[in-house]
């Protein structure tokens, strides 16, 4: 068996598309086999220059229980190419090949893809991430 560490991903973002949506966050933990965890890693995005937010995300982010976090998210902030960077170099050290695991795959994964294609040389998850929501 092809060795693996599974890496559990959450992201937040301004709408539900990149491109005219930004990526605005990224949370990643990597696991062993046996749940146990091997690091972690955090970054927060700067808005893409002509990107605008999704009014669904406007009310969820005016919720008083989410202004701690977006305001974190604000002062921590860093451009794409930067928070993407520090990604790939922090899953490159990562024991075995990495394999996204989230509770939506197919939207972690589209938004993890997309800002990688546009700001990096390769996506440092293979092309099948493992989707919580059918396990």
């Amino acid at each position: 068996m092809k060795a693996e560490t599974y890496v559990s991903v959450v992201v937040e973002t301004d709408g539900p598309i990149p491109g005219p949506y930004s990526l605005r966050g990224i949370g990643a933990e990597a696991l062993n086999r046996d749940g146990s965890s091997i690091s972690s890693f955090e970054t927060f995005l700067h808005r893409l220059p002509k990107a605008t937010m999704h009014p669904d995300n406007q009310r969820y982010w005016a919720r008083q229980q989410n202004l701690e976090m977006y305001h974190r998210m604000e002062e921590l902030s860093q451009e794409p190419i930067d928070a993407i960077t520090h990604l790939t170099a922090w899953t490159s050290n990562l024991p075995s090949q990495p394999v996204m695991v989230a509770y939506n795959a197919a939207y972690t994964w589209m938004w993890i893809h997309w800002y990688c294609t546009q700001y990096s040389t390769r996506s440092p998850f293979a092309m099948g991430p493992l989707d919580l929501k059918s396990q």
